[in-house]
């Protein structure tokens, strides 16, 4: 009886009805928003385009390349000139063989629908699709659908992925791609849901099928008799363990909407893949698509060693990380244990850039958190949380050391490093003397060393990312090699990951280009260092008030000073710890750090007399950044340019600037206006 079972389902699966070019082609439009996307590494890489290359004209290709600003565009392009192709009744297996290398689950989702046609008769839908779209009215069908128990599981996580989804298009191609999946009456009850919205959706469907509702009656009533749940037993496991009432549903099949599996042993089943892509948002995914000499790179990290990437500046290494960090919470997920990733970045400069590329790949389905000292949501509370926290080294070192007052009420969650399960160090190589990456590293160490981690944690994976470990300025081979290893140790990295292997095509993307250094001396005379001195003196003038304003208006004093009969005048200030004055040299990079640090983080956490004077101190240290921003600007172009930048920081803020900006900018400015010029040196240089 097994035999003939076996048999019967083999036979069905090669009788199989295939479908015809139409409704081929209208089955990859409910999918044309996931395959565009999977196209745009061809903007980069012409050369793989592949066998899709053979569809289109003969110098299709090489105008659409040409013509595309973007990859976007490049996508969009392409993908209508392939739909429109003379042969693109082959689009279909092209696009198939296209996805197989480089997205087995999208792929696998084509081909389950395929397979499942038979049984669903989506063929209906695929051949009349523009009808159905047009009459399809996305509530009305899941609630018609939400009143039969056999699309339980599937339309509650539906709702799901539809939250927050806007796009009325994107709702119906959700809609219509789960109805191959769940069960041989899908069509017919897709067909009852929109035969109600108007007199011309009842037309539509009495003319697919003739006195529908009769037929529906028939339909409805054979409901009756479920063809019920089966339970099935992987071979390497036990009975006892697939009937343990843990195992919740993950062994049973529902035969009302989906089939026994007649795949291959070990993969998943059709219903499977479907929950699978609804629940991880991937209509919305921008896939990681990586190059060769990516993938070349994570081999080590995809395996759990903690390794260092050394690859050059423009190779790619974060999109290497999100793929790296979307492996980990996968395998992670899938072994019923809790992943959280931390993401290093050494300062709070590119951390907003950082989260944003992130977002980009993995915000569909996990949650970044971009941490800031200066947000006044609780820091601790959120991390556990999120998915994936960007933030600074310092920022976590601060909570990981962070002990509660005695007196506080507050009851926090505890953090320590065995929370993370992935740390990314974003430019590794600054993971020396006491960094803050030293001092993070070290808090890992000490843990290691006294077998302090908690019973069923572990220290997490090291993922570390350079354009170079560098030598520590050592000037033997060496020191230079024992510069490496110490950052390893420090790192507690066993592999260094470089390109060997693809060493030519990383070549392509990120050459080797050798620095020629021309020396320019800097005029003295003139008005253009007359207008840097200007700008200069401008910033030492909003310091001094933001001096002012802390030490005046700072609301804690000393202990020893709050005596009884003191008063409030005769207190002396007590200056926040992590006060410090502003460099000399106004435009250096500590000086960017300086307003960065007091403008994101100290003064936020500082409490004044009055809201209104940290509002006055944060003004002076937004209009500060904004001079440092304008020095910039001169130094790389013009004053032309950098007086230009001014007003249009400052133009807008007049409203709002206190007086005292106002009158400073004001002044100034017209000197500013008087010293333009559009002399520069290195720009006269590099013409």
């Amino acid at each position: 009886e097994e035999r003939t079972s076996l048999t019967s389902l083999l036979n069905e699966l090669h009788n199989m009805t295939y479908l015809n070019p139409k409704q081929k082609l209208a089955l990859l439009s409910l999918y044309s928003e996931e395959i565009k996307k999977r196209l745009t590494p061809i903007y980069y890489s012409p050369e793989t385009i592949g066998l899709l290359r053979e569809l289109l004209d003969s110098n299709k290709f090489d105008e659409i390349c040409l013509f595309s600003a973007n990859e976007t565009e490049f996508a969009e392009n392409l993908w209508n000139s392939l739909v429109t192709s003379p042969m693109n009744s082959a689009l279909y297996d092209t696009i198939l063989s296209y996805l197989h290398p480089i997205d087995k689950e999208l792929h696998a989702v084509l081909c389950c629908i395929t397979e499942n046609d038979s049984r669903s008769n989506f063929r209906l839908v695929l051949s009349n699709l523009d009808d159905f779209w047009t009459h399809l009215n996305v509530e009305s069908t899941i609630t018609f659908f939400k009143k039969m128990k056999c699309y339980g599981p599937v339309i509650s996580r539906l709702e799901l992925g539809l939250e927050g989804v806007q796009d009325e298009s994107t709702k119906k191609k959700l809609v219509l791609r789960i109805i191959p999946m769940v069960g041989a009456n899908a069509v017919t009850d897709l067909m009852r849901s929109i035969y109600d919205n108007s007199e011309k959706a009842a037309a539509f469907v009495n003319k697919l099928r003739p006195d529908f509702l009769r037929f529906y009656k028939l339909i409805d009533k054979a409901r009756d008799s479920p063809r019920g749940v089966i339970t099935f037993c992987p071979l390497n496991m036990s009975i006892e363990d697939v009937l343990d009432p843990s195992a919740g549903s993950k062994y049973e099949i529902n035969l009302n909407y989906e089939d026994i599996p007649c795949s291959s042993v070990g993969s998943d089943s059709v219903m499977s893949r479907l929950l699978k892509s609804i629940d991880r948002r991937e209509f919305e995914e921008t896939p990681i698509l990586l190059r060769d000499y990516q993938k070349e790179l994570c081999e080590s990290s995809l395996l759990g060693i903690n390794t260092i990437i050394a690859a050059p500046t423009g190779s790619g290494k974060t999109v290497v990380a999100a793929y790296i960090i979307k492996n980990h919470l996968e395998n992670l997920e899938r072994s019923d244990r809790k992943p959280k990733v931390l993401f290093m970045t050494p300062t709070t400069v590119i951390l907003d850039q950082q989260a944003a590329c992130l977002k980009k790949f993995l915000g569909h389905r996990y949650q970044v958190f971009a941490a800031h000292a200066s947000d006044s949501t609780p820091l601790r509370e959120i991390v556990m949380e999120k998915d994936i926290i960007v933030s600074t080294p310092q920022l976590v070192v601060n909570m990981l050391n962070y002990t509660e007052s005695e007196d506080t009420d507050l009851v926090r969650t505890p953090l320590d490093v065995t929370t993370f399960t992935l740390v990314v160090i974003d430019e590794c190589h600054n993971a020396v003397k006491n960094s803050p990456y030293t001092v993070f590293m070290r808090i890992c160490h000490r843990l290691n060393f006294s077998h302090r981690i908690k019973p069923g944690s572990s220290l997490p994976q090291i993922l570390g990312l350079t354009a170079s470990c560098g030598v520590g300025g050592a000037s033997t081979e060496k020191d230079a090699i024992n510069h490496v290893v110490k950052l390893c140790a420090v790192l507690n990295c066993q592999v260094i990951s470089t390109v060997r292997k693809n060493a030519d095509e990383i070549k392509r993307y990120s050459p080797f280009v050798s620095d020629d250094i021309v020396f320019c001396k800097e005029e003295n005379n003139g008005s253009r260092p007359l207008f840097l001195e200007r700008l200069c003196t401008l910033m030492r003038l909003f310091e001094q008030k933001f001096y002012e304003i802390y030490k005046n208006e700072y609301a804690y004093w000393s202990r020893h000073s709050c005596i009884s009969g003191t008063n409030q005048a005769e207190r002396p200030s007590w200056i926040y710890e992590k006060f410090t004055i502003a460099p000399e040299d106004k435009t250096s990079i500590p000086y960017l750090n300086w307003v960065s640090n007091h403008r994101r983080r100290f003064v936020p956490e500082t409490t004044f007399y009055e809201e209104t004077s940290k509002k006055k101190a944060i003004e002076m240290l937004e209009v500060l950044h904004i001079l440092y921003r304008a020095i910039e600007l001169y130094q790389d172009f013009s004053t032309v340019e950098s007086y230009k930048y001014l007003k249009e920081q400052f133009t807008p803020r007049q409203a709002f600037l206190t007086e005292f900006s106002l009158d400073l900018w004001e002044g100034y400015s017209k000197e500013f206006e008087a010293l333009q010029s559009s002399d520069n040196v290195l720009v006269s240089e590099l013409v």
